[in-house]
């Protein structure tokens, strides 16, 4: 009986050394990717106690990770609908709120469970941030629709006066 019971208890300590091991290795792939993140990320649980604040957060804030986390999210953002979102259990998307003379584009997204609220996300962003992206993306897909498509080498023709006419054409680009 002796040998079953340790057998037994070896066998339940490797499975839970697997499943912490796991618990450990999610809980850093999460934090990895809450700090790629290019918007500001402001996590709070269903009490409303902050329990996540990324760096790119720290730097719209002007906040230090430190003091925010085991904060409470509506007296230190009151800008950020946490309340709305745990009263309506949907997603604010899009709202553009004034802080500290600052436009922040905020979006508050609930985290559920079996139809319990158990806390939500919140994103922040500059608008001026997100205007520079804008701008840039745009004079990218300018630069491509200015490019030539085709070139006089594409225009095949055994024709003089085709041929004649492509001569004129490359001259006149080049003016």
């Amino acid at each position: 009986k002796t040998k079953q019971y340790f057998a037994s208890i070896s066998d339940n300590t490797y499975g839970y050394d697997t499943l912490f091991e796991r618990s450990l290795r999610t809980e850093r792939r999460f934090d990895i990717l809450f700090e790629l993140l290019s918007n500001g990320m402001i996590g709070a649980d269903e009490n409303g106690v902050i329990f996540a604040f990324n760096e790119k957060a720290q730097q719209i804030t002007g906040l230090r990770r430190e003091s925010v986390l085991g904060g409470h999210v509506q007296s230190l953002f009151s800008y950020i609908p946490f309340e709305s979102c745990k009263a309506t259990k949907k997603a604010i998307e899009g709202k553009l709120v004034k802080h500290g003379g600052m436009a922040l584009n905020v979006g508050v997204s609930p985290v559920m469970h079996n139809g319990c609220f158990l806390g939500a996300f919140a994103t922040i962003q500059r608008f001026s941030d997100e205007e520079q992206k804008q701008t840039k993306l745009r004079s990218q897909l300018r630069e491509k629709s200015n490019s030539a498509k085709y070139t006089f080498d594409n225009i095949i023709s055994e024709s003089a006066a085709m041929n004649a006419a492509k001569d004129i054409a490359k001259k006149m680009a080049k003016t």
